[in-house]
């Protein structure tokens, strides 16, 4: 249960005095991965918007690549240029289609600054996300521990018993009495 919901194997156990703070992790986790997540999409919108009105740049259909290649270069002359000292000719791009010019390097630094920020909250996801692995993985530990020292517990609080006698009432006839017990 614990590597689905942390704190739920606890839970589980009947122990949840510990559990619970696995899943008040788990929900800051959660807060914390949608948050990133949503700054990373407002980043790459404020630097695709500061592009198009900034750089010329027309961003319908581009992908990922292009927009971090042009955070390096003035303009796509530049970037041609270079690709073409480098004999790169298949990376260089139709100037019409994929145009951009920030006029200044104040303009480029700018936008750099937009997507490196944009792309570092990506980047953070995947702490996140390894933090999450960590904490299922710590509950479910934690979990096995709990429910072994329980059962552990339950045996030896299980006993059983057997017991006979004859019994001799004043006014009825002698018995045999044969008890059997078990106790949980």
């Amino acid at each position: 249960y614990s590597l689905l919901l942390p704190g739920m194997g606890e839970l589980y156990s009947g122990s949840y005095e510990s559990g619970k703070y696995f899943t008040i992790a788990e929900g800051a986790l959660w807060v914390t991965y949608i948050g990133m997540n949503s700054y990373g999409n407002w980043q790459k919108d404020r630097y695709t918007s500061f592009a198009a009105s900034n750089g010329g740049v027309n961003t319908d259909g581009k992908d990922e690549e292009y927009f971090a290649i042009i955070s390096e270069y003035t303009n796509v002359e530049e970037y041609n240029t270079e690709k073409a000292l480098e004999r790169n000719f298949n990376d260089m791009y139709n100037s019409p289609r994929f145009h951009w010019d920030w006029k200044t390097s104040d303009n480029r630094r700018t936008y750099r600054s937009l997507w490196v920020s944009s792309e570092q909250a990506y980047n953070n996801l995947r702490f996140v996300i390894g933090a999450m692995l960590i904490n299922r993985l710590a509950s479910a530990v934690n979990a096995v521990r709990l429910v072994a020292s329980h059962n552990k517990r339950l045996k030896e609080e299980m006993s059983w018993g057997f017991s006979a006698g004859v019994d001799y009432p004043v006014n009825r006839p002698s018995s045999l009495i044969i008890n059997f017990h078990t106790s949980f």
